[in-house]
């Protein structure tokens, strides 16, 4: 009989998030991503990490700026419940969480532009026709309950408009412009620049989990003291407790939230002397500390925002005056 260990050799495939951009036949309809859920994904890979949610929030800060230059209009109204200052920047959220807005322009009955709004992006998808489709809810590749709006084409005349309006009537839907910047194998849907490194920002949420189970969950003092021999669990004293319950009763002090710095426990006999170990509690919360440091500078990258905006010190490039006047 052979003694020798058998092994086997397992092959991981590196998981390409880019997401497959397939049209539906029988509609036209972009489907975008699995299960037609790529910008929900996004949302909510982004908004588990507290990096990624940052970047996001200064990308729009320099999406916004200073508004827009015509003067006074980032007074007037956009729509009736936004200025234009407001409408842009819900745009600019859009843009900075998907790199993509849809913006419904509703026009006069002349064929003018009238108002403006910024479409939800998770509840739009492009079909082949130009068009561009809302609905609530796409976990389903159906397209019942929801609305088809046709393209805005900057070309076509105010006659085409006007025309448009008196075909949709009194409850006016107006066009969609479509606002995104098209890349090499995919020019259909916008590919945010940071899914080539959504790995990095699914850990930098997993670190926080992490921390915040070490903190929350795990032993909160600095040693541990145990004993040798073993805790009586059968004899009861005048409070009808054993050894064993005092010592139950102990350890969920132990790792309470708010538990004391020691926890002291003893032994009745010589045999049962209680030993000390240091507890490396900080050890393990400055090594988390140091990995989302790590990590969320690698987030920073995949957003293209320079750390020390971030809030991730960078002197060595460059020093920190200079990096933020700049």
């Amino acid at each position: 009989m052979s003694n020798r260990v058998k092994s086997k050799a397992y092959s991981h495939p590196i998981v390409d998030w880019v997401p497959r951009v397939v049209e539906k036949k029988s509609s036209g309809l972009i489907l975008y991503g699995e299960n037609n859920q790529f910008p929900q994904e996004c949302l909510a890979k982004i908004g588990a990490s507290s990096t990624a949610t940052n970047c996001v929030d200064i990308i729009k800060t320099f999406i916004i700026a200073d508004g827009f230059l015509a003067k006074g209009l980032n007074e007037a109204m956009a729509n009736p419940r936004q200025t234009y200052i407001e409408f842009g920047e819900e745009a600019a959220d859009s843009l900075s969480n998907h790199e993509g807005a849809y913006i419904n322009i509703q026009f006069s009955a002349s064929g003018d532009p009238l108002i403006v709004y910024v479409l939800p992006f998770e509840q739009m998808r492009p079909n082949s026709k130009g068009d561009f489709v809302r609905k609530k809810n796409w976990k389903g590749q159906d397209e019942k309950a929801s609305v088809t709006y046709p393209g805005f084409d900057p070309a076509l005349d105010k006659k085409h408009y006007s025309k448009l309006v008196k075909k949709q009537g009194d409850k006016q839907i107006g066009a969609v412009l479509f606002i995104f910047h098209k890349k090499s194998g995919i020019k259909k849907v916008p590919l945010p620049k940071y899914a080539s490194g959504i790995e990095d920002v699914e850990s930098d949420a997993a670190l926080q989990v992490l921390e915040r189970r070490n903190i929350k969950r795990g032993f909160k003092t600095d040693v541990i003291i145990s004993t040798i021999g073993e805790i009586d669990d059968k004899t009861m004293d005048e409070n009808n407790k054993t050894d064993y319950d005092y010592w139950d009763e102990g350890l969920l002090k132990f790792t309470s939230e708010d538990a004391p710095g020691i926890l002291h426990l003893y032994g009745k006999t010589g045999t049962t002397a209680p030993t000390l170990t240091v507890f490396p509690l900080k050890d393990i919360l400055n090594g988390v500390d140091k990995a989302r440091d790590r990590v969320g500078r690698k987030v920073c990258q995949a957003f293209s925002v320079p750390y020390i905006l971030a809030g991730f010190e960078d002197t060595g490039s460059w020093g920190n005056n200079n990096a933020l006047n700049n």
